[in-house]
């Protein structure tokens, strides 16, 4: 197989979600609700670069920065650019993945995806629904 310039992933919701985890324990406090958001990242070589839907983004040189403990994205405006381009290029805008009005079909219908019951039960059986 031929090497990969990139990879890419998506997290699209905490597990449980804040409202599985407000049945279980009642209030959630603040710091907990600010990972109630979808992220995608793309990674490559020598940067990672990580963008949520509420607006959140950071970009990080892996190779001197393993940890990702500084976000270069002020110092390095063309690299988030080219990497938020790839990121959009890879995968629908947020706003068309998240259920809203916007997620309809050109004749205004609903393209909801389908999920067969075995995996519904398998995803209820790990607590996921």
């Amino acid at each position: 197989a031929e090497p990969r310039d990139a990879v890419f992933a998506e997290y699209v919701a905490p597990q449980p979600s804040i409202d599985r985890l407000e049945a279980r324990f009642g209030e959630i406090p603040d710091r907990v609700r600010k990972f109630d958001r979808r992220l995608r990242a793309v990674r490559t070589d020598e940067y990672k670069y990580v963008r949520g839907d509420d607006g959140f983004e950071r970009c990080h040189r892996v190779r001197t920065d393993p940890l990702e403990r500084t976000d270069i994205s002020d110092d390095e405006p063309q690299r988030v650019r080219a990497l938020r381009r790839r990121l959009e290029e890879r995968f629908e805008p947020f706003e068309k993945t998240d259920g809203s009005a916007d997620d309809s079909s050109e004749d205004g219908t609903s393209e909801e995806v389908e999920m067969r019951a075995g995996t519904k039960e398998r995803l209820a059986d790990l607590g996921y629904l």
